[in-house]
């Protein structure tokens, strides 16, 4: 990074002038200001940070280094355009702006999934569907809680946090969402188990 060509800055408040001669930085940098009393002089250009990018030219502060958003990453400096953040990609998500490496992509837990790049947080699997594996990139991953089963929770990452029909009931659907799917037994007939899938 260097300076460009010469110009003259009216943004400076550093100082009390009004205006001092300072240098236009190319994209994908930014301006070191030099040490006090000096300090509203631009004395050389810094590339951008990890990341960060900046596609503008003639930038004020380190501030023009604009942070790659939540779910991405730039790992390299002087990056002059958003396409150098790389994305999280499906079945993970981010939360850090600015992240510079891939280590800030988590894997999506057990009970949720993600199936897009460039987000910040994973979905969790719906009401009446749970999900045991980690890293998951459709919403397919979403089991149906079993017949005999239910659960009124979204994010259920194992099947036993589908709660079972208790004895005397029964359910007959997949990925039921309450107690109110479980059927009593007909007359005539009982469950002395819980989880019961029929009524005969």
């Amino acid at each position: 990074c260097v300076c460009a060509r010469a110009r003259v800055s009216y943004g400076c408040m550093m100082r009390t002038r009004a205006h001092t001669r300072t240098c236009r930085c190319a994209s994908s940098c930014y301006p070191f200001f030099s040490a006090p009393p000096l300090s509203c002089i631009v004395t050389a250009c810094k590339s951008c940070p990890a990341g960060r990018f900046n596609s503008v030219e003639e930038g004020s502060t380190l501030l023009i280094c604009l942070a790659c958003p939540a779910g991405t990453y730039n790992e390299l400096s002087g990056s002059a355009a958003s396409s150098a953040c790389a994305p999280c990609g499906p079945g993970r998500a981010g939360r850090t702006v600015g992240a510079t490496n891939s280590s800030f992509c988590y894997s999506c837990p057990a009970g949720q999934y993600q199936d897009q790049a460039r987000k910040a947080v994973c979905l969790a699997c719906g009401r009446g569907t749970y999900n045991e594996q980690a890293a998951q990139a459709t919403s397919n991953a979403c089991t149906p809680c079993p017949k005999g089963r239910f659960s009124g929770a979204d994010g259920a990452a194992t099947q036993t946090l589908c709660n079972a029909c208790p004895p005397g009931q029964w359910g007959n659907e997949s990925g039921a969402l309450s107690s109110a799917d479980c059927h009593d037994c007909p007359p005539g007939r009982f469950g002395n188990s819980s989880g019961a899938r029929g009524a005969g």
